[in-house]
This record gives structure tokens, C-alpha cells and sequence, in this order.
């Protein structure tokens, strides 16, 4: 329930260089899920404020970090920028097994407006696998919403684009991210087909599949909707998901997803 690089009412930056910086440490919450952070007064949130960082909301590096529950990169309000200076989330090392957001109520994290100064992403992890990135809301960072590379300190930023098979090594191992080929409405449900280039030897079945309502600039994934699982039979294969979205669609909004495999191994997020 911290206010971490702005003032009192969450609305202005008053920075530090990094909001919280985390090294050579094992484990470990920053927020969380619940509702309550046990308070007399019942109200305060167990997530935090962290915004208007000169450099990074975030800096891990280590391993089993959860990250839930927070605002980082904009004010109090959770939709008006007050952006951390470089990405969200970071690690200029390796982190290994961290959770951030998660698939219980609340767990995810709001992560926008990020790289306004420095550039960044809203999750940029550049050496370690295991980490899963589930159930956030990202939009409007300078660069990607998730930006996984190829090697430490590759001086690439972009999207990494998926390889046959997902063979390739790196970075929460390049997971591969789905492939869609159509997304349409009809009574209330979301009827989706994709497909993810991943073989059962490279990675981890059965995938975990999000599927978001992409922000303005049609890469980030701004609003959850729902989730399928992509099963080791289905590898490769491109399956038809019907599910009823937990947000409103409207005509003209676009669809991404990401893939997470059975080691937690988050991809980048798809194309729309």
C-alpha cells in the first residue's frame, strides 16, 4: 500500500532513481493479491503506487520475486501517466522464477506509460527463464508491453519474432507467442483461432494461452479476457477457442495473446 516516487495524493512525481531495487535476493512480495493489507481501517490495498522513477519502477534480479497487485508507471487512478523513466519492470543481470502478476483475483498488475524519459518496456527481462507474466494490464509503454532477448545486454529492443519450432534459446527460453488468424463476436462470445509454432520437445505442455484486448497501439495486451489451454496434441495446430470475454468488445478492438508454458516461461505478446 506504498506511494513509491510520488507525492501523497499519487498524482505528481517526486523521484527516486529506482522505486524499488531488488539484488542478489531470493523470494519475496512486492503487493499482492488481497484486498486488504491488514490495516485497522480495512481499506488500503496490498498493491503498490510505484511511479515517476527517474530509471526503472522495478529492478530484480535474483529469483522468486511476485509482483501483484501494483500500479506502476501511472497515478493513483490507475489510467493518467506518471511514468517511470525507463520500463516497468527490469533487471540489468538475470532474474529467474519470478511471478509477476498471476492468475488469482487482483494478482495482476496495471504497467503503462513506462519509458518516457529512457526508453523501455512494461516487462523487460533480459537473462533468466521461469518467469511468468500473467493477468496484467499493459499498455502505452514506449516500446513493448514484454520484451524478452535473445542474449544479455542485446541491444535489440523489439519484438523477437517466432522461429520454426521454437527452437532458438534465450530469455525465459523465446517462448514462442500464439499466432492468431481470427477473432469474431457472435452472442456475447469470443471466437478466436490460433495456433502456436512450439513443438512438445521444445517446450513445456500444455501452454497456458491469455488473450487481451489490445491497447492503441495494438501490441500491448490492455484488458484481460480469458484463457484457453493449448494442449501437447494440439502443437502446431491451429484451434478453434469459444469463450465468453470478462470485458466488453466492441467492433474494430484488437485481439493479442501470449503464451506461457508449463515452466512458467512467458512469451512476448502477439501480433493483433
Amino acid at each position: 500500500g506504498n506511494f513509491i516516487g510520488t507525492n501523497v495524493t499519487g498524482t505528481a512525481a517526486i523521484s527516486n532513481r529506482y522505486g524499488v531495487r531488488l539484488t542478489g535476493s531470493a523470494g519475496g512480495l512486492i503487493g499482492g493479491a488481497d484486498i486488504d493489507d491488514g490495516d485497522l481501517d480495512g481499506f488500503a490495498p496490498a498493491g503498490n503506487l510505484i511511479s515517476g522513477n527517474e530509471v526503472f519502477g522495478i529492478w530484480l534480479a535474483g529469483s522468486g520475486f511476485a509482483i501483484q497487485g501494483n500500479l506502476i508507471g501511472t497515478d493513483v487512478s490507475g489510467a493518467a501517466p506518471l511514468g517511470n523513466g525507463g520500463s516497468g519492470i527490469d533487471g540489468l543481470t538475470s532474474f529467474n522464477n519470478a511471478s509477476i502478476g498471476g492468475i488469482a483475483p487482483l494478482a495482476g498488475n496495471t504497467i503503462a506509460f513506462n519509458g518516457f524519459a529512457l526508453g523501455g518496456d512494461g516487462v523487460r527481462v533480459l537473462a533468466g527463464s521461469g518467469n511468468s507474466i500473467l493477468g496484467n494490464s499493459m499498455f502505452r509503454n514506449a516500446e513493448l508491453g514484454i520484451d524478452l532477448r535473445r542474449l544479455l545486454f542485446e541491444n535489440a529492443p523489439g519484438v523477437t519474432p517466432n522461429d520454426p519450432d521454437d527452437a532458438d534459446s534465450g530469455t525465459n527460453s523465446l517462448q514462442n507467442f500464439p499466432v492468431p488468424s481470427s477473432a469474431t463476436v457472435s452472442d456475447a462470445m469470443l471466437n478466436v483461432q490460433y495456433a502456436v509454432p512450439s513443438s512438445i520437445s521444445n517446450s513445456a505442455y500444455p501452454l497456458r494461452i491469455e488473450f487481451f484486448k489490445a491497447d492503441a497501439d495494438r501490441q500491448e495486451g490492455q484488458t484481460f479476457l480469458g484463457f484457453d489451454n493449448y494442449a501437447a496434441n494440439e502443437a502446431g495446430l491451429t484451434k478453434r477457442f469459444f469463450f465468453t470475454p470478462v470485458a466488453n468488445l466492441v467492433p474494430g478492438d484488437r485481439i493479442v495473446a501470449t503464451a506461457t508454458d508449463g515452466q512458467n516461461n512467458t512469451s512476448e505478446f502477439s501480433g493483433s
